[in-house]
């Protein structure tokens, strides 16, 4: 497992190497393994962009992580959620991985505010930044989709990566093409053609995505993640459980060109405007608070 930094989140170091500009540092290996008894994916990456990030307006630069995580093939869903966009209470750090092997961080930023709306204007080209401590991630789905390789069409949005409980966050659109209805308290359902719990990136009745831009809490048990504000919570299985067999992940850090994302067709607009002088690169640390639980 990859060790922790400053307040226990994992690649948290101001010291880092940094990624390739181009993009041609991003890595990502996903395995299978065993651990305790447990059928794991083994995931590496180098936590760099897979594009050119120069666009990213935070002091920060992209740090190189050297990300080793485990998550559990057959995620548990727990009967008690682990909120993450509390105000006054939310997860900092590393929440999730992109299918690019870039970290994912919840909505908020480090002073608990809306992370688009205050943080927006220092992104890159495909919506991400650098945290205090140079580690590049990303608070919402990549806009343009062609940088995390896919294209939207009127069908359901695949999957954008893995939350930090095994499952899957799927981009905002559900079978039919349309923002699901039927979405719980953490951004997730089961629909016919996925027979297994999943998130999605929710949406809004004009089709913008909207706060918190990813799952707004993680249904299935925590084990192993390295943010040790996830480390802590409790996990007490529920009743209903999942054959989580059928989930994919098209995992892939292959470089991205400015000119292929100039040219993509498919993005998605946001629920607000993003304010200047908000700040940015927030998010960051992971500290020791013991995550809510409860609803937010």
């Amino acid at each position: 497992m990859g060790q922790g930094g400053p307040g226990g989140q994992m690649g948290a170091n101001s010291d880092l190497a940094r990624c390739a500009a181009d993009g041609s540092d991003a890595s990502i290996s996903v395995s299978s393994s065993t651990s305790n008894g447990v059928d794991t994916w083994s995931i590496t990456s180098s936590g760099c962009p897979n594009w050119d990030w120069s666009g990213n307006k935070t002091p920060g630069y992209a740090g190189v992580q050297s990300y080793d995580i485990e998550v559990p093939k057959n995620p548990i869903i727990s009967s008690k959620p682990i909120m993450l966009n509390v105000e006054g209470n939310s997860v900092k750090g590393m929440v999730g991985i992109a299918k690019n092997g870039l970290a994912m961080f919840n909505g908020l930023d480090a002073q608990d505010r809306n992370a688009y709306e205050y943080e927006g204007l220092t992104l890159d080209q495909c919506g991400a930044h650098a945290a205090p401590m140079n580690q590049y991630h990303l608070h919402n789905p990549s806009t343009p989709t062609c940088c995390l390789g896919y294209v939207e069409n009127q069908s359901h949005s695949p999957a954008i990566g893995l939350m930090a409980d095994g499952i899957a966050v799927y981009g905002p659109r559900d079978v039919a093409g349309t923002p699901p209805t039927d979405l719980d308290e953490c951004g997730g359902h089961v629909d016919k053609e996925h027979d297994f719990y999943h998130y999605h990136v929710p949406s809004d009745s004009n089709g913008n995505i909207k706060f918190p831009y990813l799952a707004n809490c993680l249904k299935g048990c925590v084990t192993n993640w390295p943010n040790r504000m996830l480390g802590s919570a409790e996990c007490v299985p529920a009743e209903t459980q999942y054959d989580y067999s059928a989930q994919k992940i098209d995992w892939d850090a292959t470089p991205v060109s400015t000119s292929d994302i100039e040219s993509c067709t498919s993005s998605y607009t946001f629920d607000v405007e993003p304010k200047a002088g908000g700040g940015g690169g927030g998010g960051g640390g992971g500290g020791g608070k013991k995550p809510s639980k409860g609803k937010g």
